[in-house]
């Protein structure tokens, strides 16, 4: 009868194989950790050159490039200093709504915390470019399915032909639309004040062809209908818009 091999060593072997799976999982781990710092050091390093990028667009007036650049950098590692920047840049650029929110942002610490002289600040630039944010409402009446564009941007409407949006400075154009109805485009200029438009929707002209019956009950009736076209009854004819 085969003996059964002491018990002890079924344990050392068990307990073996798991401090080599253990040893296993954590080099395994090791290299997962090796790749995201590696990783991460990486996204560090790109974020700080467009970070020096945008300073230099910035302070040489190239207000796109600088957003650009500073925005990207920023969405690789956000930071007060980015965000900072990317708020003189959309400032530049007129996008004032936008540089509102990142001042939002840095004053509500989501970036991390603010010295009181540099919340001072912030507070400073947030309260000026706010004073160059508008209003635009626009009434519009006549047509169904309104489609109210403001720079391309479709408006919410708040009642039915009621629109309204916060609007940045500098010059825009609001384009009307709705079926059956002439399209209406509409400069607008943003100064930081309120904005009106009454509009009126004129109906578009039917460019459709039309179809004209002629039935008689005389036997050798004739119609004829200008230069178009002539024949017995009954005549069908497709006629252009108008007379």
């Amino acid at each position: 009868m085969p003996r059964r091999p002491p018990t002890t060593v079924r344990r050392w072997c068990l307990g073996d194989s798991m401090r080599i799976g253990a040893l296993r999982l954590i080099a395994a781990l090791g290299f997962v950790a090796l790749v995201f710092t590696t990783s991460r050091s990486m996204a560090q390093d790109s974020a700080r050159e467009l970070f020096d990028a945008g300073r230099e667009s910035l302070e040489a007036g190239r207000y796109q490039a600088a957003a650009n650049e500073l925005e990207a950098s920023f969405e690789l590692a956000p930071r007060l200093s980015t965000g900072f920047n990317w708020a003189l840049a959309l400032r530049g650029l007129g996008r004032a709504i936008l540089a509102e929110s990142l001042y939002e942002r840095l004053l509500e610490g989501e970036l991390g915390r603010l010295r009181p002289r540099d919340r001072a600040r912030v507070e400073e630039l947030r309260d000026e470019v706010r004073a160059t944010i508008g209003t635009l409402d626009v009434f519009v009446e006549g047509g169904e399915e309104l489609d109210v564009r403001l720079d391309g941007q479709l408006l919410p409407m708040l009642a039915p032909g009621q629109f309204q949006t916060r609007l940045d400075p500098g010059e825009h154009v609001l384009v009307v639309q709705a079926r059956d109805y002439v399209t209406q485009a509409h400069p607008v200029e943003g100064t930081g004040a309120a904005v009106r438009l009454d509009l009126v929707l004129l109906p578009a002209g039917d460019t459709r062809p039309g179809t004209l019956m002629l039935r008689t009950d005389g036997e050798s009736a004739l119609f004829r209908v200008g230069d178009v076209a002539e024949g017995d009854s009954p005549l069908r004819v497709e006629l252009a818009p108008g007379s």
